[in-house]
Parts: structure tokens; C-alpha cells; sequence
């Protein structure tokens, strides 16, 4: 999971989830971001961003 700033396109934050897919993200602004899942092992999967959304207002939404 990588988290980006939506004005300015800087890296905020990158996260690995753990075996099981969980994660815990602590994003430090409260501006516009966009949100990046991606599995990096697998070229396969095609990554998933969530764009713009402020970090208050996030729910995880299942992969379907």
C-alpha cells in the first residue's frame, strides 16, 4: 500500500500488509491523497488506487 499526496504526487507513506491482507495505515495530513494497492510479488494482479479522498473519510472497501 503506497499513500501519496493528490497536489503535490510525494510519497506520504508505504505499508505491507500481513500474511492475512491486514494492514494499519497512520496517514500524517489531513489534505488530499491517493491511495495505491498493489501486489508486488504478482504481476498478474493489477493495482488498485483510490484517488482523491481525504484520509478522515477512507473505509476500506472489499476487493471483490
Amino acid at each position: 500500500i503506497r499513500v501519496y499526496s493528490f497536489n503535490s504526487g510525494q510519497l506520504i507513506h508505504r505499508q505491507k500488509s500481513d500474511g492475512n491482507g491486514d494492514y494499519n495505515l497512520v496517514i500524517p495530513t489531513d489534505d488530499y491523497i491517493t491511495v495505491i494497492f498493489m501486489d508486488v510479488g504478482n504481476i498478474n494482479i493489477r493495482p488498485r488506487t483510490i484517488s482523491p479522498i481525504l484520509p478522515d473519510e477512507y473505509e476500506d472497501i472489499p476487493w471483490e
